[in-house]
């Protein structure tokens, strides 16, 4: 006779530790895409995209997903309401956070302050000068992230067919070194920013 097999655990069974080390599996490794919803002021748009993804990918992905919608990469937390209370902030601080040109409405801002200081890594994505971008949006946006410890700005370098291309850059740089010293002053010291630059011919 085939000995009976011991009752099989539930998952909630397990020790906090080891469903903590299963939430981070599953819900580490996206990048987390937030803009403000064209048709209502009142909504943000997200989208749950590989943390490999190229962020200028992700911008001109249409449409995003509403952010009251669950996505297939954080269904996890919609399990059953225990699971949802475990894992709730979790995403926020284990992913990296992408935002674009626009800004977000503060009082949607306002509502979501707990997720906010969750936050450690952030990618700026600009397809205009961000210069321009960062003093008339990233600069107030940055202000209502307390924790984070990186920061990736992603932007286009537009070379126009005249001039020199080394000109261009020694530009490029330049405003790099002003931009990393204005968030810098907006966020922490010892917070690591990074410039990834692409270079577009006209």
């Amino acid at each position: 006779m085939r000995p009976s097999l011991p009752d099989a655990l539930s998952f909630l069974s397990l020790p906090a530790e080891i469903r903590n080390q299963i939430y981070e599996c599953v819900l580490e490794g996206w990048l987390i895409a937030v803009r403000p919803d064209p048709q209502r002021k009142d909504r943000l748009e997200y989208g749950i995209w590989p943390a490999t993804v190229d962020p200028f990918e992700v911008m001109g992905h249409q449409p995003a997903r509403s952010a009251d919608r669950s996505s297939n990469a954080l269904s996890l937390l919609y399990t059953c309401r225990q699971i949802h209370a475990e894992t709730k902030l979790l995403p926020y601080g284990l992913n990296a956070l992408l935002i674009g040109e626009r800004y977000p409405p503060r009082t949607l801002i306002e509502g979501t302050l707990v997720q906010l200081a969750q936050v450690r890594r952030m990618k700026l994505c600009s397809y205009t000068p961000p210069s321009m971008v960062l003093s008339r949006v990233w600069l107030e946006t940055l202000l209502w992230f307390e924790n984070l410890n990186e920061i990736e700005v992603h932007w286009q370098l537009r070379v126009p067919p005249w001039g020199s291309e080394e000109d261009h850059i020694s530009t490029a740089t330049i405003d790099e070194t002003i931009m990393k010293k204005k968030i810098i002053d907006a966020t922490s010291a010892s917070c690591k920013i990074s410039f990834h630059r692409t270079i577009v011919w006209e």
